[in-house]
């Protein structure tokens, strides 16, 4: 079965399909992502909270009589500086991201309205239900401190990610089968190209977070001097929580899953980025998507003829869960957004 998986990069497609159980009824589930290495990952993710903050003040002339003014861009200040000061009172898988959605209109007119949007992440649910209580309670005290009022409007969220070892070993299992990916010269001098536009400390980043067995060391060896890796690389994310975040999360948290990468970009280029756009785009990011295609279809493959592979999977899966059950992160009141088609209209 083929999910097509709306609004991926707003973290809440896959949430709002959990919570109608549309993936209930899966043995596993494979999924992929385009990155710089082709491995299979044993690591986790954090979750996230997709939320605006919303103030309401009273309107007034900023010269004349800023006295009678409510200023909710104030307001929305306020808020940014005291979560600001609460980072240093969080761990180091939390994250807090904002951006100012609307300001006000006109410099000399007091702002009733302002608007904040923000992203927060944390690990585990715990983690992240004391994270939106702190968060919640700055901006109730910005909205005091200013006479206005708040509301809040929560928009998405998505839970970590709990990866199975045993299938990401058969994946990368298929990923050796395969081959590594059998990059051109003018593909190599394209993504050198692109890894020159970066600061060299990018690319040595990259290679040193890649911890791998002494044994399979000489991969990276082979392949270190090159801005575009072909080859396969052993799962090296175990144990590893990545502070990025995945509405995959929740399919993990239901059924067994695996995630496997693949290389469509340089090494040095970071993710949502101009230069992945390039590669991406590109034949490079083809190729690698094909790689993936191929991996999953050979994995596909073995748990269809084989069905221990997912009595193993659903074993580890039901280890790691301990039992508990699987708790969707968006509040029922919630509803997916609907876009108009002009089409239709």
């Amino acid at each position: 079965r083929y999910y097509g998986c709306p609004a991926e990069e707003v973290l809440a497609g896959k949430t709002f399909m959990a919570r109608d159980g549309v993936f209930d009824d899966l043995d596993v589930a494979l999924n992929y992502n385009p990155g710089s290495t082709n491995s299979a990952s044993k690591g986790s993710m954090v979750g996230l909270s997709d939320i605006k903050f919303r103030f309401h003040g009273r309107t007034a002339h900023a010269g004349g009589s800023p006295h009678l003014g409510r200023s909710a861009l104030d307001a929305v200040e306020l808020m940014n500086v005291g979560v600001n000061y609460l980072r240093e009172h969080v761990t180091s898988n939390v994250r807090m991201h904002y951006v100012i959605t609307h300001g006000g209109d006109l410099p000399n007119v007091v702002p009733a309205e302002a608007e904040v949007w923000y992203f927060l992440r944390a690990h585990k649910p715990e983690e992240m239900d004391e994270l939106l209580a702190r968060v919640r309670k700055v901006a109730q005290g910005a909205a005091l401190m200013t006479e206005t009022t708040m509301e809040e409007i929560f928009q998405g969220a998505c839970s970590y990610v709990l990866s199975n070892h045993y299938l990401a070993d058969l994946q990368y299992e298929n990923m050796k089968a395969l081959g590594p990916i059998q990059f051109t010269d003018d593909e190599m001098k394209f993504a050198q190209e692109l890894t020159d536009r970066y600061p060299k400390e990018y690319f040595t980043r990259e290679l040193e977070s890649i911890k791998l067995k002494p044994e399979d060391q000489h991969l990276l060896d082979e392949v270190k001097d090159k801005p575009l890796w072909g080859i396969n690389i052993p799962p090296y994310d175990n144990n590893v929580v990545a502070t990025g975040s995945t509405d995959v999360g929740d399919v993990s948290l239901i059924t067994p899953l695996s995630m496997v990468w693949t290389a469509c970009g340089p090494v040095a280029v970071p993710g949502h980025n101009w230069g992945t756009t390039a590669s991406v785009g590109s034949s490079i990011g083809h190729k690698g998507m094909m790689h993936a295609a191929r991996t999953m279809a050979a994995t596909a493959y073995d748990l269809f003829t084989d069905p221990v592979h997912i009595q193993k999977a659903r074993e580890e899966f039901t280890a790691a869960t301990q039992g508990k059950r699987y708790k969707n992160p968006i509040p029922a009141h919630v509803q997916p957004p609907v876009y108009p088609n002009p089409e239709r209209e």
